[in-house]
């Protein structure tokens, strides 16, 4: 699995402005220099058939103007997704989504913002960023923010290993 996962990532990497690799089976990409939606949608389309030609997988992925959106887009049409979130339509497509979405937003997160009244995303971005920071402190400024979908998080040619897991699907 790890060698498939390394020439996929090759693929990937390939015409990118800088490549970041978050797991085994999930990269970031910056394409800010194709300039338009458009071509970063054509340019993706392309890897998207170079994967399943080569290795015979599919991908999901998702475009947005920041990481933070890409991310959640790449989860919303699974499997062999492509979301493309145009700047103008952030809010539009988040708004609806539940919180869970918001990476950072676990368990016990989500339970404490239920409490509260908080299930979608539209409602956590209508609590004030004082109040966030209130209950979650320094993290609740960054959370409202997620909810806006503003997020500063560049792609990183640099990758340092945070934590070791495993996991088995069935």
């Amino acid at each position: 699995y790890r060698e498939v996962s390394k020439r996929i990532m090759a693929i990937i990497a390939h015409g990118a402005d800088a490549f970041e690799a978050a797991s085994i089976d999930e990269a970031y990409v910056d394409l800010s220099s194709l300039g338009q939606m458009d071509r970063a949608q054509a340019h993706v389309n392309a890897l998207k058939r170079e994967i399943r030609a080569r290795e015979d997988l599919t991908c999901s992925v998702g475009i947005g103007p920041n990481r933070l959106v890409a991310k959640i887009a790449s989860d919303f049409k699974k499997p062999d997704g492509l979301t493309v979130v145009r700047p103008e339509d952030v809010q539009a497509f988040l708004d609806p989504l539940r919180i869970r979405v918001i990476p950072g937003i676990g368990p016990k997160t989500e339970a404490f913002l239920h409490g509260k009244g908080v299930r979608r995303v539209a409602e956590l971005r209508q609590i004030e960023l004082a109040r966030l920071t209130e209950w979650f402190g320094k993290w609740g400024g960054d959370l409202g923010q997620r909810a806006r979908g503003i997020s500063e998080d560049a792609v990183s040619n640099e990758w340092e290993r945070k934590s070791v897991g495993e996991k088995k699907t069935f």
